[in-house]
Order: structure tokens, then sequence, then C-alpha cells
């Protein structure tokens, strides 16, 4: 964990430190999900984030991981947390700080069904 952008390639379904900003317009890192696919990072500079939190806030479209759940290990993240699939954000590469983990193949279907339920598909 804690790879630098630079030493290693992006991938789909990688949760990365990102700069964030919120509605308060405050910016500050915080760990998101590399939604955007493989060949869309591969040929852009900036890609999408989904935003990952520990703060619960009713969505019907949330994916929750809970410690104990399968991929919990892999995702490198320390506390139950909350995938808000309505929260994504373009964001260059160059500004993508530290790399914490991934999210299992089965996880990444789960949330890959909700952004197809919300219609938020694309790169």
């Amino acid at each position: 964990m804690g790879l630098s952008p630079g030493s290693r390639k992006f991938a789909q379904w990688e949760i990365w430190t990102v700069p964030w900003t919120d509605e308060n317009g405050e910016t500050k890192d915080r760990p998101a999900l590399l939604i955007s696919p493989d060949q869309y990072i591969n040929e852009n500079d900036m890609v999408r984030f989904m935003m990952i939190s520990t703060q619960e806030v009713w969505d019907p479209y949330r994916v929750d991981l809970l410690p104990g759940d399968s991929g919990w290990f892999e995702s490198g993240l320390d506390e139950h947390s909350y995938f808000y699939i309505r929260e994504i954000r373009k964001i260059p590469k160059s500004e993508i700080k530290k790399w914490i983990g991934y999210v299992t193949l089965t996880l990444g279907a789960k949330i890959d069904e909700a952004i197809r339920a919300t219609r938020l598909q694309g790169p």
C-alpha cells in the first residue's frame, strides 16, 4: 500500500487518495474509487472517481462495504465504507496521490450494476 502514482499504472476498480471538493467548496484528500475503464484511463488525462465515505447518507444506489465482507481486506479501507454512486468527479491523473487498495470483481460488478441503475454510464 501507499504507492505513488508515478510508480504504477492506474486501473479500474482501484482505490486512491485524491483531492475532493465538497458541496461547501472545501477540498481535502479522501479515498475514492477509480471507475473509468482501463482503455479510457490509458488514453486520457482526466479520469472518473466515485466518492467513498465513512459517513452514512441515505441513497438507494449506495453500495456498502463492511469489515468482514468478502473483499474487505483488498480494499485497504479501515472502516465501514459507503460507495456513493451519484458522487462521481473527473480528476486529473496528475492529482492522484496514494494507492490504498482495490475492490474485488464481485464488488466491482455490484457497483457497476448500481451505476447502470442510475444511468450514470460512460468513462
